[in-house]
């Protein structure tokens, strides 16, 4: 079953605390601006993730997908 959510709300977080996602995809578009929310809170476990495609769009914009490999611990 494929589901995407846009954004990183509570949604996002939930099932990334709860090791629920096979696959995370960025899109990157050619500019900058303002604020906005991280896609990683801190406090959060840092998670090791492998690149599985990458693909540059003639517009600039690039696509990369990554799968998780491994949550790094903290110590203590």
């Amino acid at each position: 079953m494929t589901s995407s959510a846009n954004g990183f709300g509570q949604l996002a977080h939930y099932v990334a605390d709860h090791g629920l996602i096979d696959e995370v995809r960025f899109w990157f578009h050619p500019y900058l601006w303002g604020d906005g929310l991280r896609p990683v809170q801190d406090g959060r476990e840092p998670v090791r993730m492998r690149l599985i495609s990458a693909t540059t769009f003639s517009s600039g914009v690039v696509l990369v997908s990554y799968e998780p490999r491994e949550i790094i611990r903290s110590a203590g």
